[in-house]
């Protein structure tokens, strides 16, 4: 990866190369690994295949937002739809992500406490996403992972600086 000022009216970052993490073909054999782990572990297929499908919709987000620098396979055909090439979408889909990783997070969970901590935490967590602090690095190290973050807060964790 290098800085290109300009490159997407979103990032300046453009991915040279990457054909082991993020070609379409690696994803899904990184994405089955893990799946495949995860039920040697726990002997759960339902959590095993969302697990699997979690590490492929990474790549499925990447190919609306990149700009065609996504390989299919290892050095192969590269793709990318570039939703980066506007602001206004980008933030959008990254609001909208955001605001659907919460409403899982709340939907999905139940505080363990009497103090119900777990209940309003993560409210928390998500008013610390919007300081400027926080902005400001999420802007500077921001490298593509746009679900990235909504999974990790909706699993309980700040995961926008990934």
């Amino acid at each position: 990866m290098r800085v290109a000022p300009g490159i997407t009216a979103f990032t300046p970052l453009d991915f040279e190369h990457y054909p082991w993490s993020h070609s379409l073909f690696m994803v899904t054999i990184w994405g089955g690994l893990f799946g495949a782990v995860y039920y040697a572990l726990r002997r759960d297929v339902r959590a095993s295949v969302v697990l699997a499908m979690a590490v492929l919709s990474h790549w499925l987000l990447d190919f609306l937002t990149h700009r065609p620098d996504l390989p299919l396979w290892p050095d192969g055909t590269r793709v990318g739809l570039g939703l980066w090439n506007s602001v206004p979408a980008t933030l959008a889909m990254e609001i909208g992500l955001f605001v659907c990783g919460i409403l899982l997070y709340v939907r999905s969970t139940r505080a363990r406490d009497a103090a119900a901590t777990g209940r309003y935490g993560h409210w928390w967590r998500c008013s610390a996403w919007f300081t400027p602090a926080i902005c400001s690095v999420a802007a500077t190290r921001y490298h593509g992972h746009r679900l990235g973050w909504a999974r990790a807060v909706a699993a309980g964790g700040m995961g926008i600086l990934d």
